[in-house]
């Protein structure tokens, strides 16, 4: 059985290496692959009736140039469907497009200060060539809903606040025939000699910190503005009514000084001031509830809290006094004479219903570290509202009526004990829990994220640096992992997202489809705007070309990390199973020392001939740690192969590269069996499921020489122990330790020395369907399916074949016990806390269940002879990031949701899903087609 590289021709390559990724169209003189000529700033993506990505300049250069750069200075980019009009077999890529908003055209400002009243006059626009040094958008109140406009602060008046009540920029003018560009604008002013050094849009309201000098040093204050109207002129109606005209302008709510006796960051009244108040501010908005983070340092016989909660103009502090006063370091505060410094903030209500504040913080004093940390927040209406909570103060509430449906969970009691919130000295599993990502982010000493955000479960972070010791750029995120009860226990470590490792500026992801939005860099200045698509193109192209085959596409896929044994941190690859086919490609490096995205190209693609296998759907690389030797194996439906070289390994040592695995060794056939499901290493086995067996194979050598000696399989469980036509579907095994799912439902056993299963232990599934088909895992480990059985989460995809329905289904999985989740909907005199139920009821059979905790699909394609009326064609559905237990009725969830636009699943009758390539973060889509990566 030879093997054979199969090349793919060099038009395609040429193709592939001019688009990269789905950059927006911006302005004329912008290089190839830039989006502008100029650096971007800011961004601030908001959901709009069409989600819209605003972008605004921060190059001083920019005033020099030409009207038609300078009028990109502010735009923005709306979303655009990955394919809404394309031919399935094109290439044909649609491009987003920046809106130039930028005019030279004079504006109209209306100015207020918080001691004259509202003027109206026409200056010269400060939007035109500007650097804007602030900006956020928030939502006009006397404008409809959906129009979230930009505020913002520009260079050369740092004391100026501005709002966009309304731009036009080459607009059609709806009374005559011309063109027209105009601008209007609301202006706050402060005192001359204060400058603003942080602008937070919440809702209809500007938060504004400010200082007369550095901030914390000089009289440092907050502010509050919200847009409003006044009276600008009235005059007199046909009818003799009073017609007045209105205007809009930014009013001043009042101001509030923060300052080292500020009584919300001391812990309470007669405690000693702060030593000192640093110059860093931050500003998050929840709800009504504005968190101030800070950088502060204790007295020696007092503490400090870096976060206070602003309601309205009213400072609170965000923990008890016991918490503040609890003499040691925590997450929010500083013992005596320690500092600590809050960079960012976010917040996550969880899919639990529980609501966490994130913070990015220093690790601790001196350690030039930072951290993202988790706690969790009092999210029940009271005086307690929005403090830092008690963990175990989770109250699920139902309506006292028949059913007694449930409504809500939240925790309703503030935290008295800072050993909770101890991320130094905690216990185990205290830091555990608070510390997002496991560990610091991959920054370099003393360096800071650029930015934090959070979709659903997971959190983000974007770096902006670029590779350095420790250090590497590009957005990663990090997902919760749960107890039964909903409070998070763990996180899985940092990974890397949106298909790229350039350096970013911003990054965001839509809340309803599968597009996200990164501002990136190619060098030291940040000019590329990309919107990432399902494309055809695309770093990954040259391996799904080869792996698409002659014949039934791919069957089959299957990622391997850096930190896979035997790759020693220095490659990572995709396998492709398909017809006779077995396809790798090498998808990461190690360039100057830091482990990279590999730039893909023919020799990172090696495509085998299996010879007389067939459909091949199972791949798995597996080793003997003791020896270092390695093996990869493949299996389907007419059995299992191995790749071997003379010494009956398919490498021995650390593979440098695919092109190792190309170098005499050969596909041999092992042992004799049929319908191949799944492969799966543990230890030093290999274990092999079909469809009414599992088997395992110690890994030795000389078994899979050119002479092999007796395989020496062992039968681990036959589906007749378990009951009559019970055919096996899915398996994961971690140390011995084993959960199976078959056509009947979930079990889990051990196995033992001698390879004989214990007694399997049936694991009901709360209001679930018979088939469980799919297991899915988070851990808090890099490969989550060998690595489980002590702390994660396990989603079961489970089906009814015959009435082609499906439901999921969550458990954590601690010390090897299985334990539901309280999804609850009802809750009765057995089940006071609430009955544990799906997560989703779908109302279609769904063959595939991907999620990272925010991006959420569902994959369909056909099954069975009878095709249901409410079945759609091949599709993948895109869940809503929101989803929440006790909401799992298909009404609710399914219409709060979208089909990913893929058009090119229309000639599709076999779909593998979704599926992540760790090195990248790009989210590949595949099946008998060539497959499609998001980029």
């Amino acid at each position: 059985m030879k093997n054979k590289i199969l090349c793919t021709c060099i038009a395609l390559y040429f193709f592939v290496s001019q688009i990269q990724a789905t950059v927006a169209k911006g302005d004329p003189n912008a290089a190839q692959g830039e989006t502008f000529s100029f650096n971007i700033g800011h961004a601030k993506f908001v959901i709009t009736q069409r989600h819209r990505l605003w972008l605004a300049a921060s190059d001083p250069t920019l005033s020099n140039e030409s009207d038609e750069v300078q009028k990109f200075g502010l735009s923005f980019v709306d979303e655009i469907p990955a394919e809404p009009r394309l031919n399935p077999n094109t290439m044909q890529v649609i491009l987003p497009t920046a809106q130039p908003l930028a005019n030279k055209e004079p504006a109209t400002i209306i100015t207020s200060t918080s001691t004259n009243e509202p003027t109206s006059s026409i200056s010269d626009n400060p939007i035109y060539g500007a650097n804007f040094l602030f900006f956020d958008a928030i939502i006009h109140p006397h404008l409809p809903q959906e129009n979230h406009l930009p505020t913002f602060v520009v260079d050369g008046s740092l004391n100026k606040v501005y709002f966009v009540h309304d731009i036009k920029h080459n607009y059609q003018d709806p009374d005559s025939d011309k063109t027209i560009s105009s601008t209007q604008l609301m202006q706050y002013e402060f005192a001359s000699g204060e400058e603003i050094k942080y602008l937070l849009g919440a809702r209809t309201n500007i938060f504004v910190a400010h200082a007369a000098g550095t901030f914390g040093t000089a009289t440092s204050k907050i502010t509050l503005l919200t847009p409003a109207q006044f009276i600008h002129s009235s005059t007199t109606g046909a009818n003799g009514e009073t017609v007045e005209n209105k205007l809009s302008y930014l009013k001043d709510n009042g101001s509030k000084e923060i300052s080292t006796s500020t009584e919300a960051l001391k812990g309470g009244s007669g405690e000693p001031d702060l030593s000192l108040l640093g110059p860093t501010v931050t500003m998050h908005a929840i709800g009504t509830n504005v968190y101030v983070g800070l950088d502060v340092t204790a007295d020696g016989s007092g503490q400090a809290a870096s976060i206070l909660i602003s309601r309205g103009l009213t400072f609170d502090s965000i923990a008890t006094n016991d918490v503040v006063q609890g003499a040691k370091d925590t997450v929010i505060s500083a013992a005596s004479s320690n500092r600590v410094r809050t960079t960012n903030i976010a917040s996550m209500t969880t899919s639990t219903s529980l609501s966490y504040l994130i913070v990015a913080r220093d690790v601790g004093p001196g350690s030039g570290l930072q951290n993202i940390y988790a706690v969790p927040l009092v999210s029940k209406r009271g005086e307690s509202f929005g403090k830092i909570a008690d963990i175990s103060s989770i109250v699920n509430n139902f309506r006292k009526n028949s059913p007694t449906l449930y409504v809500e969970r939240f925790f309703d009691t503030a935290l008295t004990d800072p050993d909770q919130i101890d991320h130094l000295t905690g216990t185990p599993e205290v830091v555990e829990r608070l510390t997002v990502g496991q560990a610091a982010p991959p920054l370099a000493t003393g360096e800071l994220i650029k930015d934090l955000y959070v979709v659903g479960d997971s959190v983000y972070i974007v770096i902006d640096q670029d590779y350095d010791t420790n250090q590497q750029p590009g957005t990663f995120h990090s997902q919760a992992i749960f107890a039964a009860d909903g409070h998070i226990i763990s996180w899985t470590p940092w990974k890397r997202v949106l298909g790229s490792d350039e350096p970013m500026l911003y990054s965001s992801l839509s809340n309803t489809t599968s597009s996200g939005f990164y501002v990136s860099s190619t060098g030291t200045d940040f000019k590329k705007v990309v919107q990432t698509q399902w494309l055809p193109n695309g770093n990954l192209s040259p391996f799904f070309h080869a792996a698409q085959g002659p014949l039934g596409g791919t069957q089959g896929l299957f990622n391997f990390p850096q930190s896979t044994p035997g790759f020693n941190n220095a490659l990572s690859m995709l396998i492709a199973t398909g017809f006779n086919a077995v396809t790798i490609g090498q998808t990461g490096f190690v360039d100057g020392g830091h482990f990279k995205v590999k730039p893909m190209d023919n020799d990172d693609v090696i495509s085998f001939a299996v010879s007389d296998n067939q459909a091949l759907v199972a791949a798995e690389i597996a080793h003997d740690t003791g020896s270092d030797d390695h093996w990869l194996f493949a299996g389907g439906a007419s059995g299992l192969a191995v790749l071997v070289d003379n010494t009956g390994v398919t490498w021995n040592g650390t593979l440098s590269s695919v092109g190792d695995l190309n170098t005499g060794q050969e596909w041999q056939q092992v042992g004799n069996f049929e319908f191949v499901k799944k492969l799966v290493w543990d230890d030093t086995y290999i274990y092999i499921l079909t469809s009414k067996a599992l088997y395992r194979i110690d890994l030795d050598k000389d078994k899979f020489s050119v002479t092999p000696i007796n395989l020496d399989v062992v039968t681990v469980l036959e589906s007749t122990r378990l009951s009559s036509n019970e055919l096996l579907l899915d398996i994961i095994i971690d140390d011995g330790f084993c959960i199976l799912g078959t056509t009947k439902g979930l079990y889990s056993f051990n196995i033992s020395t001698n390879g004989s299963a214990s007694a399997p232990s049936k694991v009901a599934i709360p209001d679930g369907n018979p088939a469980a088909s799919q297991l899915f895992v988070i851990s808090n480990d890099l490969e989550p399916q060998r690595s489980f059985k002590d702390k994660s989460n396990l989603y079961v995809l489970n089906n009814t074949f015959g009435t082609q329905q499906a439901r999921l289904n969550r458990f954590v999985i601690q010390d090897s016990t299985i334990k539901p989740f309280n999804d609850a909907l009802l809750n009765s005199s057995l089940y006071p806390e609430g009955e544990a139920t799906s997560f989703v009821r779908f109302n279609n059979y769904v063959s595939n269940y991907f999620t990272n905790g925010s991006w959420n699909f569902a994959s369909t394609y056909f099954q069975g002879i009878n095709q249901p009326s409410t079945s759609k064609s091949p599709a993948v559905q895109q869940l809503h990031a929101g989803i929440k237990n006790g909401s799992s009725s298909s009404q609710f969830i399914l219409n709060s949701s979208m089909l990913v636009p893929a058009l090119f699943l229309n000639t599709t009758n076999m779909l593998l899903g979704i599926q992540q390539e760790t090195t990248s973060g790009a989210f590949i889509m595949s099946g008998n087609f060539e497959a499609r990566a998001t980029t």
